[in-house]
């Protein structure tokens, strides 16, 4: 059973928290252009400049990403 991403420990170390960050505004940003459409996990690692397999790592799937930007 994977943890929900709402329920993963914060990130510790300051180049993680900003990495998150990043990924959550580059996920923002994408659904305020084009709706839920636009967030696909490629889109969002290439616009936080990051790899694909980083972002499922942090949220796990599209959806544990999803939740990650509406809660924060």
């Amino acid at each position: 059973m994977t943890e929900s991403p709402t329920h993963r420990p914060p990130a510790l170390q300051e180049r993680s928290r900003r990495s998150q960050q990043d990924i959550l505004r580059a996920g923002y940003a994408l659904l305020e252009e084009g709706g839920a459409d636009a967030l696909t996990v490629a889109a969002v690692a290439e616009r936080a400049g990051m790899a694909v397999g980083s972002i499922y790592r942090r949220f796990g799937d599209k959806e544990g990403l999803l939740l990650a930007i509406q809660h924060a």
